[in-house]
């Protein structure tokens, strides 16, 4: 393979230097050790996952999640299937974590917005809009439970989905996510 998907460049463009430049800039995007890259073909870089060491309520392992990646940490974000059966198979495959599988991630209703949005890094927020996948378990989402979300098994299948969860009691285990690219 010649070129990485995404990076062709013509010479008559407006910005050709400048394109250049942003293509060098995001080839040396990887993951510090304990993180596992992530990556899909609609995104020309990606991020960088990393379970949460111990089990902790929701408000907790935001905190911590925000601690990791140099700063730039928050709880990961779903924004698509592959992302989301990336991550429960990394539950799944971690032979510390026995089933049922569930994890909290960075999903989470603002009352004051009225509309659920995923954590990204500083703390801005995106909407649960700017993506048309949802894997919501039967009964959820389920603000009078919580206005968080976790994802968890809703049976004895390997089949994990998100669920309304009170953000200050369950504590399990998490994901973080921070950007491969400075």
């Amino acid at each position: 393979q010649i070129a990485s998907p995404g990076y062709f460049f013509k010479n008559t463009a407006d910005n050709l230097a400048g394109e250049i430049q942003h293509s060098l800039c995001q080839t040396n995007c990887f993951c510090n050790k304990q993180w596992r890259q992530y990556s899909s073909s609609t995104v020309k870089f990606g991020s960088c996952l990393k379970i949460g060491g111990i089990a902790a309520n929701w408000k907790s392992a935001r905190g911590a999640c925000q601690r990791m990646g140099n700063g730039r940490g928050h709880l990961a974000s779903e924004f698509d299937i592959s992302k989301h059966n990336f991550i429960a198979w990394m539950f799944m495959d971690d032979y510390r974590i026995k089933q049922p599988y569930m994890y909290h991630i960075g999903l989470s209703y603002d009352a004051e917005k009225k509309g659920y949005f995923w954590e990204q890094p500083y703390g801005k927020k995106v909407p649960i809009e700017a993506s048309d996948f949802r894997k919501w378990n039967e009964g959820s989402p389920n603000n009078e439970i919580g206005a968080c979300v976790m994802a968890a098994q809703a049976s004895s299948s390997f089949d994990l989905g998100w669920q309304s969860v009170d953000c200050s009691k369950k504590a399990i285990r998490y994901m973080c996510q921070t950007e491969s690219c400075d």
